[in-house]
């Protein structure tokens, strides 16, 4: 996200955590009278799907390293430019910023968790919030997911970054050629990436993020009115 808030004009409120406040005032210039959805997640099982997708597209950290490789940075440097670190997510201050700019009318702050369990019911609720009818509106889960599995998508991906690095240099390959390349890539990846319900972090790991992001998480769930609780957010 990091390479997104150097743009002159980035839209999305959480790039790289530090530049929040710059970022919505961008976005509040672009489109005036914006309503804005944000989505939390508990910070354990965030960094552990990062950390997942880190792996997957070819990092070799383990864990631990990879959660703290800037530990001695000091933390305007973590959020400038590490947001993987661990203690680089405060969700209570993205969301007071949101708050800030917008107003607590305009913003709708929903659990990832509590998507997941009910999606139906969340997606009613924003396009109620949006201001869209939502008479006989349902689901339709199979045009939710894209055709392609995650796998296609990361192997046609890096393919197609392959291809243009090698006609940039002036070396270009049939794509053809490319996609054998990536299948490789994304073959190795595979046998190093945790299982899709793995938990790739120990139970020190975990504790570790939890007491990190403790406070911010009971505050903002005061801030939201016990919308987090009973979802391990501390």
């Amino acid at each position: 996200m990091s390479d997104i808030s150097s743009e002159g004009i980035a839209g999305h409120p959480a790039n790289a955590f530090a530049d929040t406040g710059a970022n919505l005032q961008r976005l509040a210039e672009l489109q005036p009278g914006i309503r804005v959805v944000f989505i939390t997640r508990n910070p354990v099982d965030f960094y552990a799907s990062l950390y997942c997708h880190a792996v997957a597209n070819g990092q070799h950290l383990p864990p631990l390293s990879y959660l703290t490789a800037n530990v001695d940075a000091p933390a305007q440097y973590l959020k400038l430019q590490s947001p993987t670190d661990y203690r680089a997510l405060p969700l209570i201050e993205i969301v007071r910023c949101i708050h800030a700019r917008f107003g607590p009318d305009n913003c709708l702050i929903m659990p990832y968790e509590r998507i997941v369990d009910d999606a139906d019911s969340w997606a009613k609720q924003i396009l109620e919030f949006a201001g869209v009818p939502t008479q006989a509106i349902t689901i339709d889960r199979q045009a939710v997911h894209s055709r392609l599995t995650h796998t296609q998508l990361t192997l046609q991906t890096t393919a197609n970054r392959l291809y243009a690095r090698r006609a940039a240099n002036g070396a270009p390959m049939p794509l053809r050629v490319a996609y054998g390349a990536a299948a490789k890539v994304a073959t190795a990846a595979a046998k190093r990436a945790p299982g899709r319900n793995a938990d790739p972090f120990t139970p020190a790991i975990r504790r570790m993020i939890r007491t990190e992001h403790e406070n911010c998480n009971r505050d903002l769930n005061l801030l939201l009115g016990g919308k987090l609780d009973g979802l391990g957010y501390w």
